[in-house]
């Protein structure tokens, strides 16, 4: 999934924000200031538009500005990871 949502505390409520460029699971968070950077994780790869069923690690990166509301990616791993 490429979702991304914050936990409003006040409300009790789930707040959608802008997804993700690629979409993965099982990858690595790390919060430094107003960024939250992801790392890794894995992804069905893709055939022809639909899914093939086979689980991929990944290599890519990407930064979310929490100010700006922003998804940029980052410079890749050279080894894939999950």
């Amino acid at each position: 999934m490429n979702n991304t949502f914050i936990l409003d505390e006040h409300r009790s409520t789930l707040v959608a924000l802008k997804p993700m460029k690629t979409s993965r699971a099982d990858h690595a968070l790390h919060i430094e200031g107003n960024s939250i950077f992801v790392l890794g994780g894995m992804r069905f790869s893709k055939d022809g538009g639909k899914k093939s069923g086979q689980l991929v690690s990944l290599n890519s990166c990407e930064s979310y500005s929490i100010e700006k509301d922003e998804w940029t990616e980052m410079e890749s791993f050279e080894h894939a990871r999950q």
